[in-house]
């Protein structure tokens, strides 16, 4: 049951990760494979996103 809770948890961050770049899952998963790369504003969005996050987390 754990295993799956910390899935579903996994699951929604990379669905909120690609609705604010706004590219498919698919395509995330691509990327994360890296058999694509990101362009250069996906990339700036998403440095943006990562930094906003670091520091809620914090």
């Amino acid at each position: 049951m754990e295993v799956k809770a910390k899935r579903l948890k996994s699951n929604l961050k990379i669905k909120g990760i690609c609705e604010e770049l706004g590219i498919s899952r698919s395509t995330y998963y691509l990327i994360e494979v890296g058999q694509r790369k990101l362009k250069k504003e996906e990339q700036e969005k998403l440095d943006k996103l990562f930094d906003e996050r670091m520091c809620i987390n914090k």
